[in-house]
């Protein structure tokens, strides 16, 4: 298997051509900022969903892969806790 890995800086919404985008999530931050509150904005609060459920904390290890739905330029968001 071969994988590339490119790290991109600026705003979210204008990194073009990359299949996915990896953000930090954390337990005691909310409302959800930075990459993952605009992504939870774009997919219309499935996100902030996920938390108030508390089917995401944020905790150390935890992780989750969201498909951004063709809402953004990228297919792929990874959550780490």
């Amino acid at each position: 298997m071969k994988l590339q890995v490119t790290f991109e800086t600026g705003h979210p919404a204008r990194l073009e051509g990359l299949d996915g985008v990896v953000s930090p999530i954390y337990n005691d931050e909310r409302p959800l900022t930075g990459v993952a509150g605009h992504v939870d904005w774009r997919l219309n609060g499935f996100i902030s969903r996920l938390v108030m459920e508390e089917r995401l904390v944020g905790d150390s290890g935890e992780w989750l892969l969201v498909h951004t739905q063709g809402r953004l330029p990228y297919t792929h968001l990874f959550l780490v806790g």
